[in-house]
């Protein structure tokens, strides 16, 4: 199946930039290892049929606009440190609660961000995408490189620390901002 095939058509970037988009986040994941990389890969194979299963409910529900929706606002919840949205929406299909594990909270920001950008929420991807000519190459100075995962070196684990507290403190933010449009969509 292509990307063209996979890919639901209410997808809000072009096709060209979630096929980009998704390429990178795998490739991004085997580079660095990085929690925030599974996230988005989880959220890219639930959107192209290769896992079956939403995200953050483990629901079998179809691959929908409305469910992505849920998806990106109880994976934020759990960014941003309040999972008991998540635990709530799980309880519903009887599931377990969430289990919050190290790396949790930056898996489920790899999540949101992901469902959050196709869904036309937010437009800014998760990962800086490079410039790409009209025949798919990538126009010069636009690259984007990955650093290999160097967990024993303190500077890399000084920057991942830094990037991490970062935008996790943005998902706190967006959560606090928009806490009643959350709760509505999840029904209660």
């Amino acid at each position: 199946m292509t990307w063209a095939q996979a890919t639901p058509a209410w997808v809000v970037p072009s096709l060209v930039e979630f096929k980009t988009y998704g390429r990178m986040a795998f490739r991004l994941e085997e580079i660095t290892g990085c929690w925030q990389a599974v996230g988005q890969c989880a959220a890219v194979c639930w959107l192209v049929g290769l896992n079956c299963t939403t995200p953050m409910t483990d629901s079998r529900d179809p691959v929908t606009v409305e469910a992505a929706q849920r998806e990106a606002w109880l994976a934020l919840g759990v960014a941003a440190g309040y999972p008991a949205a998540t635990d709530h929406a799980r309880a519903r299909l009887g599931l377990p609660p969430f289990r919050v594990v190290a790396g949790s909270r930056w898996w489920a920001h790899g999540v949101w961000r992901t469902l959050s950008w196709v869904v036309g929420d937010r437009a800014d991807p998760p990962i800086a995408l490079p410039v790409l000519a009209e025949d798919g190459s990538v126009c010069p100075g636009t690259q984007v490189y990955a650093m290999p995962r160097q967990p024993d070196a303190a500077w890399w684990r000084a920057c991942e620390a830094k990037r991490e507290r970062r935008e996790l403190a943005e998902a706190c933010q967006a959560w606090q901002a928009n806490h009643l449009l959350a709760v509505d969509l999840d029904g209660n």
